[in-house]
């Protein structure tokens, strides 16, 4: 995905040239989208993307949202569920480095990725 396409699915206000290939690769992956299903919808947002130790960090919240108290997932599960998808998308095998509650540090060569993620019950 372009520096364009990824501008109009996470807003132009992102330097999306700053990413490496990886970085990009990762927000531009139908895996990582927005998604919806039966049980609620899961939202990626770049929280966002500055310079540190001569590589780019690229921060991301990643949110699970649902109605209905049947379809709860809390943070910890959401995020156990969603690593693997992560993971494959970058290509690497072994778990990222938690920095904290359900906040994931992915170090890879070219920059670093942050994800935070999340779960929220949507009020009807």
């Amino acid at each position: 995905m372009d520096q364009a396409a990824l501008a109009r699915r996470y807003g132009d206000r992102w330097d999306f040239a700053r990413l490496s290939k990886r970085q990009r690769a990762l927000l531009s992956d139908s895996r990582i989208a927005d998604n919806k299903s039966v049980a609620g919808f899961h939202t990626v947002d770049i929280d966002g993307i500055r310079p540190e130790d001569g590589s780019t960090v690229l921060t991301l919240h990643d949110t699970f949202s649902y109605t209905f108290g049947r379809n709860r997932v809390n943070a910890f599960e959401y995020s156990r569920r969603r690593l693997p998808e992560y993971k494959a998308v970058l290509g690497i095998e072994g778990l990222p480095l938690e920095r904290r509650d359900h906040t994931y540090l992915f170090d890879l060569q070219e920059g670093k990725i942050v994800v935070i993620f999340g779960s929220v019950k949507e009020t009807v």
